[in-house]
Parts: C-alpha cells; sequence; structure tokens
C-alpha cells in the first residue's frame, strides 16, 4: 500500500475497520501482548530445558483454549499431530456413558442397601 488513501479504499472495500494503538503503550492491545508474553516464556523455558523449541511451539498451537478448540482447530478445522495426550469425542463420550452405567449401579446398591437395613 503505498498511501494513506489507498489502504483506507482498501478497508472499505474488504468491509473491516483498521484500528491504530501506539507502539508505545502495551495496554492499548493486551489480547497480542498476552500472545507475545506466552510465546516467550515457552521459548525461554524450551531453551532453559535444553528442547525443541518447535516442538513448544507445536504443543501450545494444539493445546485446547477456554471453548475447546486449539488455535490451531480454529485456523486450519482439524488436530495437529502432537506428542500431546488428549481423548476423541467419542471415547470422552464412551467414558461418559460408563460412569453413568457405574452411578446406576451404585444407586441401585444403595438402594438395596437401604431396604435391606430399614426391614432389619
Amino acid at each position: 500500500m503505498e498511501n494513506c488513501k489507498e489502504f483506507q479504499d482498501f478497508a472499505k472495500e474488504y468491509d473491516f475497520c483498521h484500528v491504530t494503538s501506539s507502539p508505545l503503550y502495551a495496554q492499548s492491545n493486551g489480547k497480542a501482548e498476552k500472545g507475545v508474553h506466552i510465546v516467550k516464556q515457552l521459548l525461554k523455558k524450551a531453551r532453559e530445558s535444553d528442547s525443541d523449541p518447535c516442538l513448544a511451539l507445536l504443543s501450545y498451537r494444539a493445546s485446547p483454549l477456554e471453548h475447546g478448540l486449539s488455535p490451531a482447530e480454529i485456523l486450519m478445522g482439524a488436530r495437529l499431530r502432537t506428542t500431546l495426550p488428549y481423548t476423541s469425542e467419542q471415547k470422552q463420550k464412551e467414558v461418559k456413558q460408563k460412569q453413568r452405567l457405574l452411578q446406576k449401579r451404585q444407586k441401585a446398591i444403595m438402594t438395596s442397601q437401604q431396604r435391606v437395613s430399614t426391614t432389619g
């Protein structure tokens, strides 16, 4: 982009709002600053532990956020293969189903024990 007017036209054509922030006032761009801080810490820890920094970054990109998706899943629509342990959605459903079955069984045992204790 050669000049400001050309960029303004570009922003208008692609329907986005360009908001600038001061590079001397980091708080104005908090999420970006937090991301930079996290990556710096990852690389520092990788260097201190003499491990592969690329593997550290891969693990970070593949780690799920609060809503359950990782940054890589959001960007590419698929999970990355990593050394991080995770359970598939199918496995999670199976585990929850087993938990419900065990809870029902436990409740039935407790109910039968209560009947025995009240009659005896």
